[in-house]
């Protein structure tokens, strides 16, 4: 028996056939948040309303506040790099050292 073959916990995704939402998610290599999203927004009109779509806004909002952040991480990396170089406090490649 295949997992897909049985709902555990509810009816909310049995009426989408065989298109269930953790086949989407694996079909297009979505990470947690997206996927957590995904899984909100398709059961929205059969389980919880708009708590539902609150719910995936706010899994939405926390991948745009870690993409934000590592842009940011990669800009300021850049930056340093294309200013001076970084200096080390000793050398890692020399043995003597310890």
């Amino acid at each position: 028996m295949s997992a897909n073959s049985k709902q555990v916990g509810g009816k909310h995704y049995s009426k989408y056939g065989d298109l269930q939402p953790w086949d989407v998610v694996i079909a297009w290599k979505l990470g947690y948040l997206e996927g957590t999203a995904l899984k909100y927004i398709a059961r929205w009109r059969d389980k919880n309303g708009v708590e539902d779509i609150q719910k995936a806004i706010h899994f939405l909002e926390k991948l745009i506040e870690v993409e934000k952040n590592k842009q940011q991480t990669i800009d300021d990396v850049m930056h340093v790099w294309q200013g001076k170089p970084i200096e080390w406090g000793l050398d890692v490649m020399d043995n003597r050292n310890e």
